[in-house]
């Protein structure tokens, strides 16, 4: 068994995105300006509607997406969805937002660096082109008696 830590971002363009959508929001006088580099969980949840209510175009921030996904908020749900079942089976040790909230990190096991990336791949945040993710082969060296458990 290997282990590997997955560093996601959401790419630059996302980001750019959001941050311009927020904007456009700001300027119809929906939330608060000046909202910048930091993506908040409850405003993503909020955007279809605010959208809805506002009269703006989602078209800006997301450009082709699959069938199953009509927003970065159906993105984001079912990335935790993929994560909470690997999470489940006890492949994924933890997962998590970075502090900025502009990604993650993961802790799981694999039989490879091909499986790692596949797993990886089909993340639906990674599919839909919204995340990039670094993968990161390590050694469990030490670690609290309810951690090394999962290592064994």
């Amino acid at each position: 068994m290997k282990y590997f830590m997955i560093d996601g971002t959401f790419r630059e363009e996302v980001i750019a995105g959001v941050n311009g959508f927020i904007q456009a929001i700001a300027a119809k006088g929906g939330i608060p300006g000046g909202v910048q580099g930091a993506i908040p969980s409850d405003l993503l949840n909020a955007l279809p509607a605010i959208q809805a209510q506002l009269g703006l175009d989602e078209a800006a921030l997301i450009k082709a997406l699959p069938d199953n996904i009509r927003s970065l908020g159906d993105a984001i749900k079912q990335h935790f969805d993929y994560l909470e079942t690997f999470f489940a089976n006890g492949t994924v040790l933890f997962f998590g937002p970075t502090a900025h909230k502009l990604g993650g990190m993961i802790v799981f096991k694999a039989n490879s660096l091909a499986e790692a990336e596949e797993f990886v791949r089909k993340d639906p945040m990674v599919e839909c082109g919204f995340q990039t993710s670094n993968i990161v082969e390590f050694s469990f060296g030490k670690g609290q008696d309810f951690v090394t458990k999962w290592f064994d």
